[in-house]
């Protein structure tokens, strides 16, 4: 009878004990095993804290070919290269009187010559010709004058061809004056100063054959 007595509450205590034991190993499951899906970090839709330093600024395309004074230098004079042979070419197509093929003949040949100089130097020294609003600029004008050309023949068309180059030789003058002061690289310094002698030859040459037409 005493034994008996005994083990009936030992029994009681070990049937309760197994719902315990059974959350227990339910718990440890649910760390493991099983996604929880109902758990909210804490702050999750806060805004990120501020550290303290804001993102650093971007620079498109232009503006970075901008912050290149160097670039736009080579990308206004080959833009300026590319206009003159360009009007050379045109030119040649009118039928022009002698003196002013004979003056084409001369652009076309120096500024091929230059346009090639430049971009050989351009990758010696790592610089790429840069298109900026400027160069952008210089390349419409020169589209605009060839369509205005292209519409003249004869005396006038020789007469606006002379006057133009005149203008254009003048205007790539003081291009220059102003972006040679900018120019850091020695080797670009010196295409840029030789640039402008030719540029200043062939006005002087404009200059005559326009006189010669008055």
């Amino acid at each position: 009878m005493k034994t008996r007595t005994l083990l009936v509450p030992a029994l009681v205590l070990a049937l309760g004990a197994l719902p315990a034991c059974n959350r227990d190993r339910d718990g440890v499951n649910d760390m493991e095993g099983r996604p929880q899906t109902d758990v909210t970090p804490p702050n999750a839709d806060a805004p990120a804290a501020n550290t303290g330093s804001a993102p650093a600024p971007t620079m498109d395309q232009g503006q970075a070919a901008a912050a290149d004074p160097q670039g736009e230098s080579l990308g206004l004079v080959q833009a300026v290269d590319e206009h003159e042979i360009a009007a050379a070419e045109q030119a040649r197509t009118k039928n022009p009187s002698q003196p002013v093929l004979e003056y084409a003949n001369m652009l076309h040949g120096e500024h091929s010559k230059h346009l090639q100089a430049g971009r050989d130097l351009a990758r010696q020294i790592s610089v790429d010709p840069a298109t900026t609003p400027a160069v952008a600029a210089q390349r419409d004008k020169g589209q605009a004058e060839l369509r205005r050309l292209a519409d003249l023949n004869g005396k006038a068309y020789e007469d606006a061809y002379v006057d133009a180059m005149v203008k254009g030789h003048t205007e790539a003058l003081a291009m220059l004056d102003a972006k040679l002061p900018t120019v850091t690289d020695d080797r670009l310094k010196q295409f840029l100063t030789e640039t402008r002698a030719a540029i200043a030859k062939h006005l002087d040459h404009g200059k005559q054959l326009q006189g010669s037409r008055r």
